[in-house]
């Protein structure tokens, strides 16, 4: 599933370009000969021009629209593609650099261009338009410098509507390709959002284009229809927030509960008042306005959207299942990918430990023995959804003691463990501490400066309460522990939201002196 934010976005361009230039040969073909000439041509002839429906009304305006509408065209089917890629290129070689400053060049060249046309186009079509106006004896497109008893065309202005035009659309476009680059990166692990992205450019696709063809082809009282589309836009948006947020918690609250009620009171006032407020800014008219239209959102509107997500809670489950099941696989891949082929360690481990004892070297196949117990771990455990936290314990210790073995050796290095295994008889998802743990031994200990790490977990009350600090050093920028951080902290913060839900806290913090994390 993709976004369509741009190809929606497309579609309105050209149903408005569309409409625009038809809105206006409507006009021509609907008005009379006499109506023109009493109307559009009066300056002319007052001022003794020659008058042309065609060449003063239609085309200038006409163009006016239609310009604009190219150079979007080119911006997103020829600059935006052509834009470096997102990822980055890699120094390795002069070349791809090279290449992006080239089109980043060329691309800087094609805007001040395609400026420097609007701007041409802006100014013809605003002289042939006013052709009347200037229409006299001395009149030319370049008056002399200073000041000028008559008046001339100001050529700047057409260059300033272009400019203007031009950098609020690159500013919107680059908005917009960052946001789509946001939720479509991951693919399907976002389809639940960018079906709503989706649904919500669609639906502003036809309201926008229903609106401008109601002003294009018709005269209605401005007023009315205002009111009318923006309680349009109101309704929707009570929609959108009630199926696809306020809805889907009645599986975590019933409907009727206190907390499910307030925010649909909170949700569908905020909304009404936003829309109502803006169609009637009148003091006295905003409460009997609002207190309708929140009435209709209510009971009306809230039903009515209730049974559209009854209808769709399948597609919607669905969505949500798939979404999260995802990112349940993403962090399973994670995990295999640091299990670099770990039956080939296992079995050079057994090795290793054999000729460790035929050499009498205790320390050397007590810390195999346990880098043997932690590959078994890995192997079998860390498959399962979940373990005897006594299992998840004994990994740590491991762990520590391996750590332990390889910096005992220094007095400059302390590293404390108080980890208790009573009343820890309850089952708990693999990995969930010693990313943390990793990440303390990784960052925590300096060959070269004085540090410590302190590790304490404690389970009473069916809580488990986790805590890993230690000191932090500076590291250089080829040091090799950089490019190697287990499982990684933000890949345990996506478990810990999709395995427990409202049931942990995570805290961590840092400073120059200690990193601290504490998990319950």
């Amino acid at each position: 599933m993709k976004v369509r934010w741009k190809q929606h976005e497309l579609i309105l361009a050209t149903l408005f370009t569309v409409l625009a230039i038809a809105g206006y040969w409507w006009k021509w073909v609907r008005l009379s000969p006499e109506e023109i000439q009493s109307v559009q041509a009066a300056p002319f002839s007052q001022h003794g021009v020659p008058f042309s429906y065609l060449k003063n009304i239609f085309l200038p305006r006409a163009s006016i629209i239609l310009a604009p509408y190219l150079c979007y065209l080119a911006i997103n089917l020829l600059f935006i593609p052509a834009l470096p890629a997102r990822s980055g290129s890699k120094k390795k070689t002069g070349g791809p650099v090279s290449g992006n400053w080239k089109k980043i060049l060329l691309m800087t060249v094609n805007f001040i261009l395609m400026i420097a046309l609007l701007g041409v186009v802006f100014d013809i079509a605003a002289y042939y338009e006013s052709q009347y106006y200037f229409s006299y004896p001395g009149f030319t497109f370049f008056p002399p410098f200073g000041y000028h008893p008559l008046p001339q065309l100001d050529i700047t202005g057409g260059f300033k509507l272009a400019i203007f035009l031009t950098f609020t659309y690159i500013s919107y476009a680059c908005v917009r390709e960052l946001m789509t680059w946001y939720i479509d990166r991951s693919g399907d692990k976002n389809a639940y959002k960018i079906l709503l992205l989706n649904r919500v450019t669609a639906f502003l696709v036809f309201y926008f284009s229903v609106l401008y063809l109601l002003f294009s082809f018709t005269v209605p009282a401005y007023l009315h229809v205002i009111s009318a589309v923006s309680l349009v836009l109101a309704v929707f948006a009570v929609v959108m927030s009630n199926v696809y947020w306020l809805f889907p918690l009645t599986e975590k609250y019933p409907f009727f509960s206190a907390p499910f009620i307030t925010r649909l009171l909170v949700s569908t006032a905020v909304i009404t008042f936003l829309f109502v407020f803006v169609i009637r800014p009148l003091a006295l008219l905003v409460m009997p306005a609002f207190l309708s239209c929140w009435a209709v959102q209510l009971f009306v509107v809230t039903p009515l959207s209730w049974l559209a997500y009854r209808q769709q809670k399948d597609t919607i489950q669905q969505l949500r299942g798939m979404e999260k099941a995802l990112k349940t696989s993403t962090a399973s891949l994670q995990l295999l990918r640091s299990q670099i082929n770990p039956h080939f360690l296992f079995n050079a481990l057994n090795t290793l430990y054999g000729t460790a004892l035929q050499e009498n070297a205790g320390r050397t196949a007590e810390g195999i023995q346990k880098l043997g117990d932690m590959m078994r771990f890995m192997l079998h455990d860390n498959n399962l959804d979940q373990i005897q936290m006594t299992r998840e314990i004994s990994y740590l210790e491991n762990y520590i003691s391996l750590q332990q073995l390889r910096t005992q050796s220094s007095p400059d290095i302390s590293i404390e463990s108080n980890i208790s295994t009573a009343q820890c008889d309850y089952m708990v998802a693999p990995m969930l501490f010693i990313p943390f743990v990793e990440n303390a031994f990784k960052h925590g200990i300096s060959l070269k400066e004085k540090s410590w790490i302190n590790i304490r977990l404690s389970c009473h009350d069916r809580q488990i309460h986790f805590e890993v600090s230690n000191s932090v050093h500076s590291r250089q920028p080829n040091d090799p522990g950089n490019e190697s951080s287990g499982i990684g902290l933000i890949n345990v913060r996506e478990r810990l939201q999709l395995l427990y839900p409202g049931r942990h806290q995570l805290i961590a913090r840092e400073n120059n002196r200690e990193f601290l994390v504490r998990l319950s």
